[in-house]
């Protein structure tokens, strides 16, 4: 099976988030987080993280990220019940193994080219910057962690915004 196809697949066979590779190759159900009950959800919200006006530029160059990571830290502690971001990213991702690789799949559905097309809102890089943060705060590795979305293009403006070196980042074309 080529790479672009083995992406597909995952990407359709996915509705998103964290998966962890081996066990979906395998065939297998690998519980992600213990002790927090699947229907838990948490809002975090920070006025302050955009100063975007709606109307002047590409939206994503007007987000903060240090209040994005956070937020990031603030919503993961409320779901697990911890007081600290790092325990919390180890309660999630308690049945992380080390060797594990953990794809994060991103939604450029609105994303026809590597360029914006209009005001059409689409992923952008810090909230994923912090997912990773945590990640790589609790010993994963970054070279172990993917971002993809295997039916669209990842824009330039995405890609070239990423804060940790060794993540790799796939799309339609394989990049």
């Amino acid at each position: 099976m080529r790479r672009r196809d083995f992406l597909k697949n995952i990407g359709l066979g996915m509705g998103g988030g964290i998966i962890f590779l081996p066990e979906a190759l395998k065939g297998e159900s690998k519980s992600l987080i213990k002790n927090i009950p699947a229907t838990r959800v948490v809002q975090i919200h920070n006025p302050n993280a955009t100063n975007w006006d709606f109307a002047s530029g590409y939206y994503g160059d007007y987000v903060n990220q240090n209040l994005v990571d956070t937020m990031a830290d603030r919503g993961v502690c409320e779901l697990t019940g911890l007081s600290d971001a790092v325990s919390a990213w180890q309660r999630i991702m308690s049945s992380y193994n080390s060797g594990d690789k953990i794809a994060i799949r991103v939604n450029f559905n609105c994303t026809e080219t590597y360029y914006p097309s209009g005001n059409l809102i689409d992923s952008i890089i810090e909230p994923i910057n912090s997912i990773i943060s945590g990640l790589v705060r609790i010993g994963v590795p970054a070279a172990d962690i993917w971002v993809y979305d295997a039916s669209r293009t990842l824009p330039n403006r995405f890609t070239s915004g990423y804060l940790y070196s060794g993540v790799k980042f796939y799309d339609f074309w394989g990049i």
